[in-house]
C-alpha cells in the first residue's frame, strides 16, 4: 500500500485593507451667505465652523502654545480633548460642547482634527515652494 503523500495547504490570499481616506473638509473664502445651504462642517480662513444641535460653532484652526501645554498637562485623551475644546472659541463655545451628544463631540473633533491636518499639510507645502525660489 502507498502511502498518500500529504495536501500542501493552501494559504488564501490575504490582501492588507485599504485605509479609506475621508473627503476633504470643505474650504471655502468666506461663510456661505445665510440662504444658501452650509455643509455640516467646513472650513472658512483660520477658522472651522460645525453645524450641530446647538447652534453653529466655530474655533479657531490655529492655537496658541499656551493650549497644547493645557493638552500636555491633562490627564488621558478624554481629558486631553476636553482641555482642548475648553480653550478655543468663543466663550460659550465650552458649554455648547457641554450640551451635545457625547458621539457629536466625538464626530466634530474628529473632522476639526482632519481640516486641522489638511490646513496644517497645505501651510507646509506652501513654505517648502517659497524656499526653494
Amino acid at each position: 500500500m502507498a502511502r498518500n503523500a500529504p495536501t500542501p495547504v493552501l494559504e488564501a490570499a490575504v490582501e492588507p485593507e485599504e485605509e479609506v481616506q475621508p473627503d476633504p473638509v470643505p474650504v471655502f473664502d468666506e461663510v456661505p451667505a445665510k440662504k444658501a445651504p452650509k455643509p455640516q462642517y467646513m472650513v472658512v480662513g483660520d477658522h472651522f465652523y460645525g453645524q450641530t444641535d446647538e447652534g453653529e460653532i466655530r474655533i479657531p484652526l490655529r492655537f496658541r502654545t499656551k493650549i497644547f501645554r493645557a493638552i500636555r498637562d491633562a490627564g488621558d485623551e478624554v481629558d486631553q480633548l476636553f482641555a482642548l475644546l475648553d480653550n478655543l472659541g468663543e466663550a460659550d463655545t465650552a458649554a455648547k460642547f457641554d450640551e451635545l451628544d457625547v458621539l457629536d463631540t466625538m464626530e466634530f473633533a474628529t473632522v476639526y482634527f482632519q481640516a486641522w491636518q489638511e490646513k496644517n499639510e497645505a501651510r507646509l507645502g506652501e513654505a517648502r515652494r517659497s524656499s526653494k525660489k
